[in-house]
């Protein structure tokens, strides 16, 4: 069992808590009469609803008559809080009755006039007695009031169940220093922007009793969207927030089309770049704000998170002080909910093992998950039944297809991934993983790999080098979209700024040629190691050719797809192949080649075109026919290409 260091987290939870108060803004002011600048607002507001709360301020700055709103960050919730009295140097407010945990803006009114005071989370503190008995960590789980019964609640180790008057307590070491529980079917949690509120911070002694309740409302989501985000790889850097901002418009835009609909969102890891946090000041924090920004499309679409390599803390050492970040400001590392008639499981199956901090590059993992998880997975599977289908998020997936080798199907790329997929024996399970920037589908007996595409595809390189979104695969950068409706699964990958009918590409393999009578067109102005490396990898691959063959790339193929082709009315076959595709070779592998225009410089560039199993090779009968071209997925969604050729071959044609 791992080490763990509950002082850490300990320390992150009382540094949210006590952290130093925000002073007041100014704005919608006609006179200086009017000034809350010096009023302390507190990083966080603990108190029983409808209690008394003193807030530091000197005499002047607020009036008996005045009115303090608070602001809910994830909704249009807002608690108007009468003033109780003013005094020399703070001033009392009554919180209203009905002001429930969250993250608040807060607001003075005088007349016409409204000042912002700042940000601040409240969390609401039971009016009862409620004996810990031998417990160190106990609450309640609630729902308007009332206890919700048979929930999970976990310290990540200890897992207990609510009884029928939504009471827990666990006797536990506080060893991750965190509780958490495990959203039951038919309720959503408080929200704070995107983030579910699921876990709280602990922050005293282990053996101390800490009460923390948790506070739910009661849904129907028998039904709903999922949208699934793939490696964002956010780092302020390439454009990349710029270029993010088209990918939250795709979901602006769906949400607007689905106003009736639940939706929620899931990641898979990546989110943010830890060799960029220090030097670009971009990690979580900044992260959620471009999240939760009110241009961004996102802001309100609740969101659960898994932790990615690239989420882990390059200047601390080892796996648990990595993690201290990302538990302090998104989430628990491995946790449950329910959503409708689904359970979905979250995974940590990046284990780092550096010995010291330092950079990215020094930063060393495994993947595989640990034994505390495999111990809490098997109490939490205690209580999900055999024919409930589960859902299981991790970063790293089961299987690759990046191999050169002809074979097209995929293999298990980490030995230690055996070992999860027997965890869940006997259910019925999805996986959903990132990792790779690129889309393979596998389905296995009692279980299906979705390594779901990245929304910066090729980390955020292809659109800077070639104004082109495009994975390592020729997948376009994006996301899937899920429609789950009680125990049923649909799924469809979107490129961002695609309509979801665009599912494949295809080439007119005479016109593609990447050897010694192009390299002046694609690497025209690297050095003779760059034209010769470019043509080591790329020449045999896609030699300059007149055999009038055609190549599809059908990014999200899997079981249950047809893929046909016909000639002037007579059927072809569509072979399935091995091989590179060829627009992210002209659209990324080749101007990163070409930039290599010093002497010096030997070694490969990153992010270059990988091998894919999802693309179809087709003999036709001459350069000039015409193609119908028709891919249906498992759900009958069809998508249709009439290819008229000769085709060009360049940005311009697929753009």
């Amino acid at each position: 069992m791992k080490t763990r260091l509950f002082i850490l987290l300990s320390f992150c939870a009382m540094a949210l808590a006590f952290s130093s108060c925000q002073k007041g803004g100014e704005d919608n002011l006609d006179n200086n009469t009017f000034d809350v600048s010096k009023v302390q607002l507190p990083a966080t507001i603990e108190a029983v609803a409808g209690g008394t709360v003193s807030i530091k301020a000197p005499k002047g700055s607020i009036e008996k008559t005045d009115m303090v709103s608070f602001n809910a960050v994830s909704s249009q919730a807002q608690y108007v809080c009468s003033i109780a009295s003013v005094g020399e140097t703070a001033f009392d407010i009554v919180l209203h009755k009905s002001l429930v945990d969250g993250r608040y803006t807060v607001h003075v009114r005088r007349g016409d006039q409204d000042r912002t005071l700042g940000l601040t989370t409240v969390r609401i503190k039971a009016d009862d007695d409620l004996d810990p008995q031998d417990a160190t960590i106990y609450g309640k789980v609630l729902c308007d009031g009332k206890g919700v019964s048979d929930v999970s609640v976990s310290d990540g180790y200890e897992l207990v169940r609510t009884d029928k008057d939504g009471i827990y307590r666990i006797k536990s070491q506080k060893t991750l220093g965190y509780v958490f529980i495990s959203l039951p079917a038919g309720y959503e949690p408080l929200q704070e922007g995107i983030l579910p509120k699921i876990h709280t911070l602990l922050t005293q002694d282990k053996s101390v009793p800490e009460r923390v309740d948790f506070q739910l409302t009661k849904v129907e989501n028998a039904g709903y969207k999922l949208i699934v985000m793939g490696d964002m790889h956010l780092a302020n850097r390439n454009s990349d927030r710029k270029e993010f901002k088209k990918f939250t418009a795709d979901v602006r835009s769906y949400l607007q089309a689905h106003p009736q609909d639940k939706v929620y969102g899931i990641t898979l890891g990546d989110m943010t770049w830890d060799q960029y946090w220090y030097s670009n000041n971009y990690y979580f924090p900044q992260y959620l704000d471009d999240m939760n920004s009110a241009s961004s499309g996102v802001d309100g679409l609740m969101t659960f998170h898994t932790i990615g390599n690239h989420d882990h803390d390059m200047k601390a050492a080892g796996d648990l002080l990595t993690e201290v970040k990302y538990v302090k400001d998104i989430a628990p590392t491995y946790y449950s909910f329910n959503l409708g008639s689904v359970h979905f499981v979250v995974l940590d199956n990046i284990q780092c093992t550096n010995s010291g901090a330092g950079t990215s590059e020094s930063r060393t993992y495994n993947v595989m998950v640990d034994e505390d998880q495999y111990a809490w997975l098997a109490k939490d599977l205690a209580y999900v039944d055999k024919s409930t289908p589960v859902v299981v998020s991790m970063h790293a997936p089961i299987y690759y297809d990046n191999s050169s080798s002809s074979s097209v199907e995929p293999y298990v790329g980490y030995s230690a991934m055996k070992k999860v997929t027997s965890a869940f024996s006997g259910y019925n399970v999805h996986f959903l993983t990132g990792h790779t920037h690129r889309v393979l589908n596998t389905e296995k007996t009692g279980h299906y790999d979705h390594n779901t595409g990245a929304v910066c595809a090729s980390w955020w390189w292809s659109q800077k080098l070639s104004d082109m979104n495009i994975c390592t695969d020729g997948a376009p950068g994006g996301y899937a979209v899920w429609d789950v409706t009680g125990t049923d699964f649909k799924w469809q990958y979107v490129g961002t700024g695609r309509t979801s009918d665009y599912q494949f590409r295809s080439y007119d393999l005479n016109n593609v040629a990447f050897d010694s009578s192009t390299i002046d067109t694609y690497v025209p102005k690297g050095t003779a190691w760059a034209r010769s490396r470019f043509l080591e990898y790329f020449a045999a691959a896609y030699p300059k050719n007149s055999s009038n063959k055609v190549l599809l790339n059908v990014w999200n193929y899997g079981p249950g797809w047809t893929v046909s082709v016909t000639e002037n009315g007579t059927a072809l076959e569509a072979k399935q192949v091995k091989r590179m595709d060829p627009l992210h070779i002209m659209a990324l592998s080749a101007p990163r080649f070409n930039a290599i225009t010093s002497e010096s410089t030997t070694s490969d560039p990153s992010f270059l075109t990988n091998w894919s199993s999802h693309l179809f090779e087709v003999q036709a009968s001459s350069a000039t026919s015409t193609l119908e071209i028709t891919v249906t997925d498992p759900f009958g969604n069809v998508s249709k290409e009439t290819m008229t050729r000769p085709k060009a071959f360049t940005l311009a044609t697929y753009r």
